[in-house]
């Protein structure tokens, strides 16, 4: 229920904090599996989250090749030099 109210609430205003409405375990249970998931289902959540927010680049690369693609493709060259930088350490 408070996700769907911030959703709502979320689309009038952008200045808006999950935090004010959503349960903080809720908030972080969004946004990352909980570890008692097996490894299989985790990942499918990990793949799940990187299209709602593709953000975390080297997660994007791992579960969304696609997307990331399309991503760096549009990045400045600095920033791309970053993002290869980040995904060959594995952060």
């Amino acid at each position: 229920m408070g996700l769907e109210l911030f959703l709502e609430k979320k689309k009038v205003s952008k200045n808006i904090n999950p935090l004010d409405i959503i349960d903080e375990e809720m908030y972080v249970s969004l946004h990352k599996p909980h570890s008692s998931l097996l490894p299989n289902h985790q990942d499918l959540i990990w793949s799940l989250l990187v299209n709602i927010a593709p953000k975390d680049v080297l997660f994007l690369y791992w579960y969304d090749k696609e997307q990331f693609y399309k991503l760096f493709k549009n990045l400045e060259d600095s920033t791309q030099d970053w993002v290869i930088g980040a995904v060959k350490s594995g952060f």
